[in-house]
This record gives structure tokens, C-alpha cells and sequence, in this order.
């Protein structure tokens, strides 16, 4: 992350290095970065999340982020993942 001398908060992924408005791979950076909020930043991922997801709607706009947020969903019922919920809840 880069704060810049205007006071905004820029993410930087130089791994991924690619622009797609692929709705897969939209909703799979988006999902790793949630989940990222989540294993470092427990007490603030919703909020830090939800941040992201503000700022990303005046990007694309209302319409291509509901489409995201649900493709997230969609991702997050996928197998790997519910594995490992439920090995949370043993």
C-alpha cells in the first residue's frame, strides 16, 4: 500500500501485473484481498473491506460491483474454501 501526499491510500500488486475486466479474475483478486484483510487485519477487515469496495464503486460503478461482490460469493462456496470453514468449526 502507498499513501500518497494527497492522503490517498493506493494498492499495489506488482505479482499480478495485468488488467482484466474478466469477471472471474476480478472476483478472485478481490476475494484474496479479503481474505488478506482478514487473516491480518482481523478486527478492521469488514471495515477495510468495505472501504475497497467504495472506492472500487466509483470506479466501475454500481452495476459491475454488485456483479463482483456476487461472483465473490460465488467463490467463497467454492470447495477449497468451505473445507476450510469447516475445519474451523470442528
Amino acid at each position: 500500500m502507498i499513501l500518497t501526499p494527497h492522503g490517498r491510500l493506493v494498492f499495489v500488486d506488482f505479482g499480478l501485473g495485468e488488467y482484466s475486466s474478466e469477471l472471474e479474475i476480478r472476483g478472485v483478486d478481490l476475494h484474496l484481498m479479503k481474505r488478506a484483510f482478514q487473516s491480518t487485519h482481523f478486527r478492521y477487515a469488514e471495515e477495510g473491506f468495505n472501504a475497497v469496495m467504495e472506492g472500487y464503486t466509483e470506479v466501475v460503478g454500481k452495476e459491475a460491483t454488485k456483479n463482483v461482490l456476487e461472483k465473490i460469493k460465488e467463490i467463497e462456496k467454492r470447495g477449497r474454501y468451505v473445507a476450510e470453514r469447516e475445519e474451523r468449526c470442528e
